[in-house]
């Protein structure tokens, strides 16, 4: 209704023009074909008016349109990034007043997302600053409204490692710093003077350093290069105030018969304490030279101690002697403080393999006590206390030098690789053998002397009243049986008609075995019950007897018994072993054994 009536508005206004027109042609006199061509005219310019204000208006309402569009489009966004509902436009009657509810919107949208827009402008300014403090590249976040979720997050795990990596360097960077001023402490340049040098060095060394030092990566290398350098000066420092004071060690000792001494210097190594070192050490090279003989004497002695203190050999020793004979007292001094520190650096690295030896040996010497003090009479009859308890502690032996052993092995095979000048000549015992062989010996002499021991001889009682019988001979004059192959024992005739004793006749009948076969029973009970199941098993004749020794058995003759004679088959002739006894067959025993018996492994650690 209000379009049509606008539409007749328009007409009558087009409609008054017109007549005013033709009323101003009517008076000019237009009339015919010229009117025509005014009137044609009139209407060609009309049209084209009115086409051209339709196309403006057309265009205004299509820019309204994708104005409209933008503004849904954005409110859309807004909302989700909002986390709110899905926006939905509203149907209203005219473009225009669409365009307005949608601004509207906006602005409301964007008033509750500027919270949000400063929180990530904030984050922005805080990574751009991190950033030139450390020298690293800025991420680049394009947005239309206000950032994404997607960019926050983004920009918030940036922040967070480039916070991280800040306080790395600065942890980096003061570690640097103060290794940076121990190392000038150390060799004595002036924090000042090195500041004035070095451009860097004065931005690390500044009091505000730690806010305003750029911690790039450039920057921590070039610290780490710095720190390099001055710790190879320190090392360089430490190495030559430890051969100073090696050096001041060893000429203080040497000259400490003579009761000179040095001053007290710090141990702490630097700069100053090198200078102090070597003032020392040439004052002392002074007196040394004015005391040669003395101080070669009293290097004498400290070479003896440390080849004493490293078990090196004979051979070595006597090299060395003839070495420094008819040298120069210089040289030779030269020489003698040379082999001390050889020898006393070789103590220092090996100490482990040296204390395992004096242990193994130690121990060795122990369990060879505690065997011998196993066999005493004293111990035999108290086998629920004394010999349990060193049972006990041949075990524990038993166990500990097998680990001592190898530990030795090991070290001495390291000791051959690494320094085969040095482990040639280390040597134990009165026969100079290295560690392994020294220790293989010691166990096959141990094995020896227990091959060699002789069994303890126990002969019944009635020996003492019964007559002896020629050898295979019985009272009926039948030959006896012959023993059992199976039995592996050696029948032999003893004669009592001889002025010596039984016990000389035993001795030589031992002296002439090369050795004793058979297993020995260690308790005298289980020998007198195995005489007396071979006696049964045998027929012995009456007045026939046998003296039956472990895996030995030795056949009496019937001639007179001597007074010795008696007492030695007295002493024999016992069933059981009492403290008397044993003690007589151990003497009697020590007789037998030669003078080849290896020395004891106690006399072997000098």
């Amino acid at each position: 209704m209000c379009a049509s009536l606008s539409v007749s508005n328009i007409l009558k206004c087009v409609e008054k023009k017109c007549l005013s027109i033709l009323s101003v042609w009517n008076e000019i006199g237009v009339e015919g074909s010229e009117l025509d061509e005014k009137m044609d005219s009139v209407i060609n310019q009309i049209e084209v008016l009115l086409e051209r204000i339709l196309a403006d208006q057309r265009a205004k309402k299509m820019q309204l349109s994708q104005s409209i569009e933008e503004l849904i489009t954005s409110i859309r966004e807004i909302s989700l990034e909002l986390n709110n509902t899905p926006f939905d436009p509203p149907k209203t009657a005219t473009l225009l007043e669409l365009y307005n509810f949608l601004l509207t919107k906006k602005d409301k949208l964007l008033k509750d997302a500027k919270d949000y827009i400063q929180k990530f402008n904030l984050l922005k300014d805080l990574e751009k600053k991190l950033c030139s403090r450390l020298c690293e590249a800025e991420i680049t976040l394009v947005y239309k409204v206000i950032p994404s979720q997607e960019q926050m997050t983004l920009l918030s795990r940036r922040v967070e490692h480039l916070n991280l990596l800040k306080a790395e360097r600065i942890t980096k960077f003061l570690e640097l710093r103060s290794q940076m001023i121990a190392g000038y402490e150390k060799l004595g340049k002036p924090l000042r003077l090195v500041s004035d040098s070095c451009c860097l060095v004065k931005d690390i060394l500044a009091p505000e350093a730690l806010e305003t030092f750029t911690l790039s990566e450039e920057n921590m290398f070039s610290m780490a290069d710095i720190v390099d350098q001055l710790a190879s000066d320190c090392a360089r420092v430490d190495t030559e105030c430890n051969v100073y004071r090696d050096r001041l060690n060893l000429l203080v000792n040497l000259l400490n018969p003579l009761g000179i001494t040095c001053d007290i210097i710090e141990n702490e190594n630097s700069n100053l304490t090198l200078l102090k070192l070597r003032t020392e050490v040439d004052r002392l090279e002074g007196l040394r030279t004015r005391h040669l003989d003395t101080l070669i004497s009293t290097a004498q002695s400290q070479v003896y101690q440390c080849w004493d203190d490293c078990f090196v050999g004979e051979e070595h020793r006597q090299k060395f002697k003839f070495f420094i004979q008819n040298k120069d007292s210089k040289d030779v001094l030269s020489i003698l403080e040379k082999e001390i520190i050889t020898w006393k650096d070789f103590k220092k690295s090996n100490s482990e393999f040296i204390i395992d030896i004096i242990k193994w040996c130690e121990q060795f010497s122990s369990l060879q006590s505690l065997k011998k003090r196993m066999k005493e009479p004293s111990v035999l009859q108290n086998r629920g206390g004394i010999l349990l308890k060193l049972e006990k502690e041949r075990k524990q032996y038993s166990r500990d030098l097998p680990c001592l052993e190898g530990r030795v092995k090991e070290a001495f095979f390291n000791l051959c690789s690494t320094s085969p000048s040095l482990s040639s000549v280390i040597r134990l015992g009165s026969e100079n053998l290295n560690p392994v062989d020294f220790i293989q010996k010691s166990w096959e002499n141990l094995q020896n002397d227990k091959e060699n021991e002789k069994p303890i001889v126990c002969i019944p009682k009635s020996a003492k009243n019964t007559e002896a019988k020629p050898l295979g001979v019985s009272n009926n004059g039948k030959s006896l049986k012959r023993p059992n192959p199976e039995c592996n024992e050696t029948i032999m005739s003893l004669n009592y008609s001889s002025s010596s004793s039984a016990s000389s006749v035993i001795a030589e009948r031992q002296a002439k075995q090369s050795r004793v076969v058979g297993n020995f029973p260690k308790k005298p009970e289980l020998i007198k019950s195995k005489i007396d199941s071979r006696r049964r098993s045998r027929s012995v004749p009456p007045g026939g007897q046998k003296v039956i020794f472990p895996k030995v058995v030795m056949q009496q003759d019937k001639p007179t018994t001597s007074k010795n004679v008696l007492d030695d088959m007295n002493l024999y002739a016992k069933s059981s072993l009492t403290k008397q006894s044993v003690s007589e067959v151990d003497s009697f025993f020590e007789g037998l054994k030669g003078s080849s018996k290896v020395p004891h492994v106690s006399t072997f650690i000098q």
